[in-house]
């Protein structure tokens, strides 16, 4: 092969490694199972706790919709840093049928955010009569907002390791960060949710495009020698 043919061949290399690739599918972090209906009549805050591991990349905001059949009245999702009690993500405020029904969740995208590792709540508020939340720790017996049916838990996806959930939730009577510790488990409540990515690129990509790079490189020397 000709020393201009391997030029050209490692600039097609340089060009298929290099650039960025289509994103991989978003994971769920709590991904609650489709035919779910709530169990609880909750309108305060409701909050689980993660921690980033390393970094990713959030790209839509999800909310519990019981039953799968549009959200009654208007329920809002947001992750804070729950260290700082500060909003890092928008509030996304779903009502009726706004957004992507996936299993028992409704997800609306967002302007793609990196959360950096650190330690951060889920957090939704306006749930209520005509739109129940979930709650694996309520008990109907004990009256009050508890409804009588059983509800299964979201499955959780921690990326292999780039988030790690906590064991613990807690709750507000009002709206925002909420300030009250309860119990687990990890995925106690049926309420908000995210879908993201990690934010590095994989290590086959970087290693390939250094490749590509440093065969060019060595190509350009010997043109120019």
């Amino acid at each position: 092969m000709s020393l201009r043919c391997s030029f050209l061949f490692a600039i097609l290399a340089l060009a298929v490694a290099c650039v960025p690739q289509a994103a991989a599918t978003p994971l769920i972090a709590y991904d609650v199972p489709g035919d779910t209906v709530g169990n609880q009549v909750w309108s305060g805050s409701l909050g689980m706790d993660f921690n980033v591991i390393d970094p990713i990349v959030i790209e839509a905001l999800g909310a519990f919709d019981s039953g799968q059949d549009g959200i009654s009245g208007t329920v809002t999702v947001a992750i804070y840093n729950r260290q700082t009690q500060q909003l890092v993500t928008p509030e996304v405020s779903f009502t009726g049928n706004a957004g992507t029904l996936i299993g028992g969740n409704r997800f609306q995208d967002i302007t793609p955010l990196t959360l950096a590792p650190g330690l951060y709540s889920i957090v939704a508020w306006g749930y209520n009569a005509l739109e129940p939340n979930g709650n694996l720790g309520c008990n109907p017996l004990n009256g009050g907002s508890c409804l009588g049916n059983s509800i299964v838990g979201s499955t959780l996806n921690d990326g292999g390791g780039l988030i790690q959930f906590t064991g613990s939730a807690r709750y507000s009577g009002g709206t925002g960060f909420p300030g009250t510790l309860d119990g687990g488990p990890d995925n106690r409540y049926l309420a908000g949710t995210f879908q993201y990515n990690s934010a590095v690129p994989e290590p086959l990509t970087l290693g390939l495009c250094g490749a590509a790079l440093l065969a060019l490189g060595l190509l350009r020397r010997r043109f120019s020698a």
